[in-house]
């Protein structure tokens, strides 16, 4: 039974970890088989739209602005720290800076945005404490409960409310939130 116990925590992870990638899988297909530009030139030619991924200077959120990119769409990608997201730049997508967690970051990048449409929001960024307390409810600290919260939570939301002007104007107007 002990054994068993330990185990659970890894497979619930890697049960989420299949689910987000089955449903990224579907959206990328999705976003590579809609009018599939003939030649990198015509993908270039014919933007598909705007996307916006936070949390994209690495990780889940970085492919997703490789993916998006060479699909002729264009990326605006989020990071907390513009300067250091040099793949991200790389890339070719417009890079710009938010922190989640930051009302005041949120309203700054909706000015920024101001009168840019969005067709597709994805809300990527969100962290995962890796820390031993993590792994109990008795050592677990209600600080890393609610920074968590505060990221993966409530910060999809402010973007989401921030943004709803330019998904508004946008033509496809989805919201994907990962989780």
């Amino acid at each position: 039974m002990t054994h068993t116990l330990r185990t659970l925590p890894s497979l619930r992870r890697f049960a989420l970890a299949a689910a987000v990638c089955s449903g990224l899988l579907l959206l990328l297909a999705g976003v590579r088989a809609a009018d599939a530009p003939a030649s990198k030139a015509a993908a270039a030619a014919a933007t598909k739209g705007t996307v916006l991924v936070t949390g994209a200077n690495r990780g889940i959120g970085l492919e997703l602005a490789k993916q998006f990119r060479a699909s002729g769409y264009e990326v605006i990608g989020t990071a907390r720290t513009p300067a250091e997201a040099t793949e991200l730049r790389a890339t070719g997508a417009r890079v710009v800076a938010l922190d989640v967690t930051d009302a005041k970051s949120v309203a700054a990048l909706a000015e920024n945005l101001k009168g840019t449409a969005i067709d597709i929001l994805i809300n990527n960024a969100g962290i995962f404490p890796r820390t031993e307390t993590m792994g109990s409810i008795a050592t677990i600290t209600f600080g890393e409960i609610e920074k968590t919260l505060e990221t993966n939570t409530i910060g999809p939301m402010r973007v989401t409310q921030a943004l709803l002007p330019n998904l508004r104007a946008g033509k496809r107007k989805l919201i994907v939130s990962i989780s």
